[in-house]
């Protein structure tokens, strides 16, 4: 079995519009293809076809279907808009003839010369210092549960350094997005963190990309939930680099389904 390298060396779109190596799996019940991962997937393939001086501002994910871990989804790019500074795509990921996902990038030009703002980051102390210890292939997590459906939570790629092409740092940052976002979600009702696995999966996922990111370094991800209704939960990040420039925020919706024994069940539909 191979050894895991960087996450950016998975973040690779071949000729034939396929992945160049397999989905990275889940840690949930049942297993299957990271929705992280082909997020970032989708950004890589859209990036393939944006004009030059255009960077991703807002990447948008809803997940139809469970995503292989056998064979190679395929990723088709479509031209939405073609403006001057203005881009947008529609990615559609395929399993063969079934929907894995769909997924909606809009790309700028930056203008260096617009007014600076953000929110401050929150003091979260050392990642040395947090708590909380997720293992998880690939990446490090260290988190601090601040109760109230809230945690502050430090992450980085195991493997380092990650390829220097900007593009592909972005799509390790809307990765390392999707995970944690929902813990809240679940700790903020009172339920073990441990439940995770069974009881949350993903609908949609999005991310606003403020700043370009830089991947060689702890993340911190301030994780909120504003929300839980009917059998969903809505969870919130802001992401800022160690040094404390807001890099983005996210969102994203999923199941939540904290009493379900079967939870998920096999179905490759969400």
């Amino acid at each position: 079995m191979r050894e895991p390298g960087a996450i950016t060396d998975d973040l690779r779109i071949g000729p034939e519009g396929q992945p160049v190596r397999p989905l990275h799996p889940t840690s949930a019940t049942p297993v299957r293809g990271f929705g992280g991962h082909v997020g970032a997937l989708a950004l890589v393939a859209a990036y393939g076809t944006v004009p030059e001086g255009l960077t991703v501002r807002y990447a948008h994910v809803e997940y139809v279907g469970a995503a292989p871990l056998e064979t190679l989804p395929h990723f088709a790019v479509r031209s939405l808009q073609d403006g001057r500074t203005v881009a947008r795509r529609l990615v559609e990921i395929t399993d063969g003839d079934r929907l894995v996902a769909l997924g909606t990038l809009m790309f700028h030009r930056r203008d260096a010369d617009g007014p600076e703002h953000q929110a401050p980051m929150p003091e979260a102390g050392a990642p040395e210092d947090a708590p909380i210890e997720i293992s998880r292939p690939r990446v490090l997590i260290r988190a601090r549960d601040e109760g109230a459906g809230r945690f502050l939570t430090w992450m980085r790629p195991e493997v380092m350094p990650l390829a220097e092409d900007p593009r592909l740092q972005e799509a390790a940052l809307l990765y390392l997005s999707d995970l944690g976002i929902l813990w809240p979600t679940l700790t903020v009702h009172g339920y073990e963190l441990a439940l995770r696995k069974r009881a949350l999966g993903t609908v949609a996922h999005s991310v606003w990309f403020h700043r370009r990111p830089r991947i060689d370094d702890w993340l911190l991800f301030e994780h909120t939930t504003p929300s839980t209704s009917s059998g969903l939960g809505h969870g919130e990040a802001r992401v800022f680099a160690r040094g404390g420039a807001l890099l983005a925020t996210a969102a994203q919706t999923g199941l939540l389904r904290p009493g379900s024994e079967r939870a998920w069940g096999q179905s490759p539909v969400i």
